[in-house]
């Protein structure tokens, strides 16, 4: 299990490219501590964020509904994870990544991470996360998972990918 944590707040547009250089496994980047919004998505700077009719990534930059619909319509199509009937392979099928009960999950690559009983577990049998969440992502850069709790929006640092 992660217990290292290091907080560091969004206060300048390249304070999440910033934090991804030098982000250890366990550590979190507050991307927007006032999360009142409609919906929010992952993208590539952090999170974009949908407030009625506006839109921003992280809460401080501005954005558009056509990069809303670009980030928030195409992000499950990259899934590289097939599921049927609680089991769930990756290669096209192939090759058998785990079975059994989960509340949600989502992929990056070949890694799945299975939502269970309020923990986030790494192909169903490794801690990543545990506490409170709303919600959460894998983010596309494959080094983090986007969590939403009560009022805040957090990348939560973990290299899925292998050096």
């Amino acid at each position: 299990m992660i217990t290292r944590e290091k907080i560091i707040e969004v206060n300048k547009i390249n304070a999440f490219d910033d934090f991804i250089k030098i982000a250890k496994n366990g550590e979190i980047l507050v991307l927007s501590r006032v999360l009142s919004c409609n919906n929010w998505c992952c993208h590539p700077k952090g999170a974009l964020i949908k407030n009625n009719k506006s839109f921003s990534i992280n809460g401080c930059i501005p954005s558009t509904q056509e990069e809303w619909n670009i980030y928030y319509y195409n992000y499950k199509e990259k899934r590289a994870i097939n599921e049927k009937n609680d089991q769930f392979f990756t290669n096209n099928g192939k090759t058998f990544i785990y079975q059994g009960d989960w509340d949600d999950w989502d992929s990056y690559l070949d890694n799945l991470v299975i939502q269970k009983d309020g923990q986030l577990l790494l192909n169903g049998k490794i801690l990543i996360y545990k506490g409170e969440f709303a919600g959460w992502a894998l983010h596309p850069n494959g080094e983090g998972i986007i969590i939403a709790q009560k009022g805040k929006l957090l990348f939560y640092a973990y290299k899925f990918y292998k050096n």
